[in-house]
């Protein structure tokens, strides 16, 4: 799976201040041009509604992940987008060859909402990871689920998927929002230890225009 388009990086600040850049998840994917995923800015935090899967204050949430060999989670002060505590994931070259972030949604998701996330990258050059949405039960074929790669840049990255505008990777079809069942984001094959900090993980829906 080779990307002929890289994701735009844009610069901004986050609620905090700190610098924020909003990925622009349009890449292609096994031949197809996914839309672009719009980035979402600080102004339009008061224009939609949010539905908080994840703010990793408690480590009960921690028992909702679904645990991969050769990853670590662990809750760590620090690398926030909002409150106190982000989640710390640890990747190992050992064991799984996808380590990574896992989470299952039993019921879907609304219809005309997006899933956001911030994810840290405390390296000093740009991570390569990979994404896989699944609106099917047990393992869909490739072609039949979203595939996709993001490159985070150093420091801080808002990462935005819009399930209005997202189809899978060969068969096209758009993803069903009320049936989607599972969200990845790993690494292939590390070669070495390698730590990202992920935090705010939420459902926005806009309202309508």
């Amino acid at each position: 799976m080779t990307p002929q388009a890289k994701p735009k990086i844009s610069r901004r600040r986050g609620p905090r201040g700190f610098p924020l850049k909003l990925v622009l998840l349009g890449v292609i994917v096994a031949g197809l041009s996914l839309p672009a995923a719009r980035a979402r800015t600080a102004g339009d935090r008061g224009k939609s509604t949010e539905i908080v899967l994840f703010d990793f204050e408690q480590k009960s949430q921690l028992d909702r992940l679904r645990w991969q060999c050769g990853t670590v989670f662990s809750l760590t002060l620090g690398h926030t987008a909002d409150g106190r505590r982000s989640l710390k994931v640890e990747m190992y070259p050992a064991g799984e060859e996808w380590p990574g972030f896992v989470f299952g949604l039993d019921d879907g998701v609304p219809e005309n909402c997006c899933l956001e996330l911030t994810v840290d990258n405390p390296r000093p050059s740009p991570l390569t990871m990979l994404y896989r949405i699944d609106d099917r039960p047990r393992n869909p074929p490739y072609g039949d689920r979203l595939n996709g790669r993001v490159i985070l840049q150093p420091g801080r990255n808002r990462l935005v998927f819009d399930f209005t505008r997202l189809t899978t990777s060969k068969t096209h079809r758009r993803l069903s929002p009320e049936k989607i069942r599972r969200f990845y984001l790993f690494l292939p094959r590390p070669r070495e230890k390698t730590v990202i900090y992920i935090d705010h993980v939420i459902l926005t829906a806009d309202p309508a225009p």
